[in-house]
């Protein structure tokens, strides 16, 4: 795909580049459903994230496709949140959308977990986010890395770029340092 195929300005953001990084990261990247339809706006915006993580020489990973329905066992949301919580996972990326229903549920369940919560960056659409004024806005407001995105910067890739500079941050023990205000 070229610069100029797909719903995106700017699908080439997914291509490597020469960014050195102190470590390879593993990172979760959750978000809206994978499926393949071309409406599915969010699940290709989840799979830049992964492809520009992978092509900086990242170990990006879905972590629902790692869980397994077990009716007996831990819900799936608990089970996801177990796997993100293990010290083998860095960073945290969660991709919401005003579509997402299930990415509600890990943004509102995940928050409860200082640890997880720590390496966990959200991303969300602007136009929903109005602290003191709804419930989302008062747990989204508690994650300490955040970026809410308007409907220009999602087709314009700048997600994929912020992400990106996430893990390069993450990967370069500055994680703390540059976001240490909210810490």
């Amino acid at each position: 795909m070229n610069s100029t195929d797909g719903p995106f300005a700017d699908s080439i953001s997914a291509t490597p580049q020469a960014t050195h990084t102190a470590r390879n990261l593993s990172v979760a990247v959750l978000g809206p459903s994978l499926d393949d339809s071309d409406s599915n706006l969010g699940g290709q915006k989840r799979k830049q994230i992964h492809d520009a993580l992978s092509a900086d020489g990242h170990h990006p990973f879905f972590p629902d496709k790692r869980v397994a329905s077990n009716p007996t066992g831990p819900s799936l949301l608990e089970q996801e949140r177990i796997i993100l919580d293990s010290p083998d996972v860095d960073l945290v990326i969660i991709l919401h959308t005003d579509t997402g229903t299930g990415t509600l549920q890990e943004i509102a369940h995940f928050v409860a977990y200082p640890h997880l919560m720590m390496k966990t960056a959200v991303l969300y659409p602007a136009k929903f986010y109005q602290p003191s004024k709804n419930l989302f806005s008062d747990t989204i407001s508690q994650y300490l890395v955040r970026m809410p995105y308007s409907d220009r910067l999602f087709k314009a890739c700048s997600l994929v770029a912020e992400c990106r500079k996430w893990a390069y941050d993450m990967a370069n023990g500055r994680w703390r340092t540059f976001y240490s205000h909210r810490f």
